[in-house]
């Protein structure tokens, strides 16, 4: 709030006043304050001004309910003008890599100034995480066939629902003799090829070391840590091998990686979305145990209790029997009781 309010001027009064800029102007010092300090906020202060917004319309304060929006319309201005610039850049190398896929020859296109190289390691990166996760969903289905069953909830159904690369259409697409649309093995095989092109690509990539040697320590890290599925491993791997070799510390490179995350969270979820995941995941493992592990907003968004300073009750009375407010109001109940 420091950060971002600025002197306003009442264009009838002339007067000036200490109040956040008019939507959507934000101010340099907001700005250096949101970047200098990207890696304890992003998602977490999001969440945090929305429950404070809704804590204070609970509660009846209506000019403290106004305030709270307007901060947290301002925050959310604020994060989408810093991401825009990533956003931007992956946006484009899109461009460079799609009409070049199955091209191992990644010096002939991927080579370029330093921001370029970055965006197409992560898009080659996330290539991989997201046409593993169709070639995953894509065996589950195969495994698992649709079973209609006489019920009016079909549990095999929802369980499919869920998967990637099935559509979110009606029940009877899914019985359908012409549904082509769903997963075979034909389409397992498909992706399969699919996977182990991008693979290529992406370590083609990074053994070429004029590419790759100088991207940003926190690029060559998940390179690493992405490769390692052990928990305790990927500690290990941070502390007792990359940080001594980069010299630098552990809470450098987790601020780093978790700088990462919150640009990835800001992405559109196809395909970005289980990269994202899978740097989230990741940013968990490897601040487990330290003081990183819980943050200040974790009292507010995390915590059940009523007496919490986040606490507040929907103030809808009329709840529609299928509706949000009453299914949390719902399922809030029965995690407390």
């Amino acid at each position: 709030e420091q950060a971002c309010v600025t002197m306003v001027k009442n264009e009838t009064s002339g007067e000036e006043f200490l109040d956040l800029p008019v939507h959507p102007a934000v101010t340099n010092e907001a700005v250096d304050f949101v970047v200098a300090n990207r890696d304890l906020l992003g998602l977490r202060i999001e969440r945090y001004l929305q429950r404070m917004k809704m804590r204070s319309q609970w509660k009846g304060n209506v000019e403290e309910a106004r305030w709270n929006r307007r901060l947290w319309k301002h925050y959310l201005t604020l994060d989408r003008h810093i991401s825009a610039p990533f956003r931007q850049i992956l946006t484009d190398t899109e461009m460079i890599i799609g009409p070049n896929f199955g091209n191992l020859d990644v010096l002939a296109y991927a080579d370029g100034p330093l921001v370029q190289r970055c965006a197409c390691y992560l898009l080659l990166r996330t290539t991989v995480a997201h046409w593993t996760k169709k070639l995953t969903d894509a065996k589950f289905v195969v495994a698992n066939p649709y079973e209609p069953l006489s019920t009016e909830l079909d549990v095999n159904f929802i369980e499919l629902f869920g998967k990637g690369g099935v559509p979110r259409k009606a029940r009877d697409k899914m019985k359908s003799d012409n549904a082509a649309f769903v997963p075979t093995e034909a389409t397992v095989r498909e992706r399969e090829r699919v996977v182990a092109m991008s693979l290529q690509m992406k370590n083609a990539f990074v053994e070429e070391s004029s590419l790759f040697d100088d991207l940003p320590v926190e690029l060559r890290f998940i390179e690493g840590a992405l490769n390692i599925r052990n928990e305790t491993e990927r500690r290990q791997f941070m502390v007792e091998t990359f940080c001594p070799q980069e010299n630098i510390t552990p809470e450098a490179l987790r601020a780093g990686v978790r700088r990462l995350y919150i640009q990835f969270s800001r992405m559109i979820p196809d395909p970005y979305q289980e990269m994202t995941l899978e740097l989230d995941e990741l940013i968990d493992e490897l601040s487990r145990g330290t003081a990183e592990d819980d943050t200040p907003f974790d009292e507010y968004v995390s915590n059940l209790d009523v007496n919490g300073p986040g606490f507040f009750q929907t103030y809808t009375f009329d709840q529609k029997k299928f509706s949000g407010e009453r299914f949390m109001d719902e399922a809030l109940k029965k995690i407390q009781e």
